[in-house]
């Protein structure tokens, strides 16, 4: 525990910050920033100029957790790729979510969608960010696919992601068997 005489007090009532000097003013700004030792995992592999260590080498995404990681899947940015899928691709159905699929030449683009039928905002964004984690650590091969749109459904908001992970992985196998 700090004792009060380690902690530099802030501006005392009555003060201004322009009755304080410049010293005084500096001291202040760096009582406010914590320091990198305390928390080393704040400066792992960052903060290292070029040729000093083996961080400085390394990439910034080795260092990163893997739910953390960029999808190896670009996003869907157009609404003409999007709307053609949801009217014109083929549909695989799960219990959780709707998977609209167009064959073509991969890397697939990728769109999570959830409608107001899904729930308030908190469900619509826990049903996308469960079917895009099921989508992340999914072994298929759909390099057979032009773009893939996933429409949750009202039960993917408050199933266990072990059971639409479950249910994600096979849909998604069956699919790239069937189209390769």
């Amino acid at each position: 525990m700090l004792d009060s005489k380690d902690v530099t007090q802030g501006p005392q009532r009555g003060q201004h910050e322009e009755d304080l000097s410049a010293k005084e003013a500096q001291r202040q700004e760096e009582a406010r920033v914590l320091e990198p030792q305390l928390h080393p995992w704040w400066t792992e592999g960052a903060g290292t100029a070029a040729g000093e260590g083996q961080e400085a080498s390394d990439d910034a995404v080795g260092d990163r957790m893997p739910s953390e990681r960029l999808s190896r899947y670009p996003k869907i940015r157009r609404r003409e790729t999007l709307d053609r899928t949801l009217r014109a691709g083929a549909v695989a159905r799960t219990s959780y979510c709707r998977v609209c699929y167009r064959v073509g030449e991969g890397p697939p683009g990728v769109a999570f969608l959830a409608g107001k039928k899904v729930g308030g905002a908190v469900k619509r964004n826990r049903a996308k960010r469960v079917l895009r984690e099921a989508l992340r650590t999914s072994t298929a091969d759909l390099s057979g696919i032009e773009t893939l749109v996933f429409v949750a459904s009202y039960r993917a908001a408050t199933a266990r992601y072990s059971d639409i992970r479950r249910t994600l992985h096979a849909e998604l196998r069956r699919i790239s068997d069937h189209d390769s």
